[in-house]
């Protein structure tokens, strides 16, 4: 009852102590590491389905109903050098856009295996980086074509309803904001999706052009870059030119 080396199992001795303190330690960072992951998921569920899914599936809702376009091949874009700068040239649907002066060219797609080819094109600007398809410093904007009706047609059917003020759920996404695009005698549909805090704001401009190809052009403004990217985006969109 005397010895003083006796210790009530309530009370935690040094190396106890050092132990729970470790222990709380290893808990902190495993949910840290757990709410990095989160986030991290989180961003590229929201860059797939506000970003990816457009290039691949050009401007619809519900990307389960979709099928993937069929992209134009390499060989259908010409990058061309002219007095007054470069351009991008597409004969297959009678387009010519200028890209901002000081950018880069650069190609991106899949060569199949029976000689085909589909691609689509991103202009950089000179200080851009990229991390995966995402800009993720200074500007870009991305261009995909290709063939497929039902985009094609949707397309048409969102400009008839904007025409007529019609709220179409079925064809305009919730939280965007749409409005006619005109090219010549050519209509496009310009959106601006959900602006993210950390990734900045998703923008495009999206074109039916007969009935089974679409135009699709996107870009994406970083935060600490936005205005100066929503300049060179508005800038770009007056040298589109189709005929």
């Amino acid at each position: 009852m005397g010895n003083s080396s006796f210790v009530p199992k309530n009370i935690l001795t040094d190396a106890g102590l050092k132990r729970h303190w470790q222990n709380r330690k290893k808990v902190k960072i495993i949910v840290s590491i757990v709410i990095l992951l989160a986030i991290i998921g989180g961003f590229f569920y929201w860059y797939e389905t506000q970003v990816g899914s457009y290039q691949r599936n050009l401007n619809k809702k519900n990307t389960s109903n979709l099928k993937i376009p069929q992209l134009f091949s390499r060989g259908d874009y010409r990058v061309e050098d002219r007095v007054d700068g470069k351009y991008i040239v597409v004969d297959k649907v009678g387009l010519t856009a200028k890209v901002p002066a000081g950018w880069r060219v650069e190609f991106e797609g899949n060569d199949m295996s029976d000689g085909t080819s589909q691609y689509w094109v991103n202009l950089l600007s000179q200080d851009a980086e990229k991390k995966g398809s995402l800009v993720i410093k200074g500007c870009g904007i991305t261009m995909t074509l290709g063939y497929e009706e039902k985009n094609n047609k949707d397309l048409n059917e969102q400009i008839l309803a904007m025409q007529d003020n019609s709220q179409d759920n079925n064809l305009f996404r919730t939280g965007y904001q749409y409005k006619i695009f005109n090219i010549g005698k050519n209509k496009g549909v310009k959106w601006i999706g959900k602006e993210n805090d950390t990734f900045g704001k998703n923008v495009g401009l999206d074109i039916p052009v007969g009935v089974a190809q679409t135009i699709g052009l996107s870009s994406i403004f970083p935060v600490n870059n936005a205005g100066i990217c929503e300049n060179h985006w508005e800038d770009f969109l007056k040298t589109i030119d189709l005929r």
